[in-house]
């Protein structure tokens, strides 16, 4: 019943371990369903305008010391890139009309970058509607990350995150930069099932 979006589902669990679903194939027929694809663009306010639906995601990776961040517990703290943790911009932003972005969200989870502790960023639950100041964090073009506290996101030589003053702070760069298949995926179906931006969005 999830379609293309069949392996998106506990990381591929329904492709190893294939469920019958022969009799609601034949129901879905029966009563001319829609295809899953058209529930995410009936509902693009929450998944495209909440970044559910990410045009990249990417590491965050250090200039200065050529480290990424990673997960640790609910938090993070910096690592080999090579056990990165991979994030995209997420939540919609009053600002922009309601669109996205205005957070950062560790992909292929609930979780977005919240309360910028002394020891760096706090993981929570994602706040699509963009509310929860905690979670207001804006890469600029110079690298660097700001918070809504005024502060920006730092690190340590040693590995430890913490917020600095923007003029001292870390850059970052966005590393390993590629386009989500959930999002490859619905850019396809929204062509292949002709779903339209005058569609009803709610």
């Amino acid at each position: 019943w999830l379609d293309e979006f069949r392996g998106k589902y506990k990381n591929g669990f329904l492709l190893h371990h294939p469920v019958d679903i022969s009799e609601i194939e034949v129901r879905k027929k029966l009563l001319h369903c829609k295809p899953f694809a058209y529930f995410l663009h009936r509902f693009r306010r929450v998944y495209n305008d909440g970044g559910l639906l990410p045009a990249q995601a990417f590491f965050l990776k250090s200039m200065e010391v050529g480290r990424c961040i990673v997960r640790a517990g609910d938090a993070f703290r910096l690592s080999g890139c090579d056990h990165a943790t991979v994030f995209h911009l997420a939540n919609q932003d009053e600002h922009k009309g309601f669109k996205c972005c205005s957070g950062i969200r560790q992909w292929n989870t609930l979780d977005c970058f919240d309360r910028l502790d002394g020891t760096g960023p706090l993981a929570y639950f994602c706040d699509l509607t963009g509310k929860n100041l905690n979670q207001h964090y804006r890469m600029d073009e110079a690298g660097l990350i700001h918070h809504s506290s005024g502060r920006c996101l730092g690190a340590s030589k040693m590995g430890a995150l913490m917020p600095q003053p923007c003029d001292k702070a870390t850059r970052w760069e966005r590393a390993n930069i590629f386009k989500p298949e959930e999002t490859e995926l619905y850019e396809k179906a929204v062509e292949k099932y002709q779903l339209t931006s005058d569609m009803p969005d709610n």
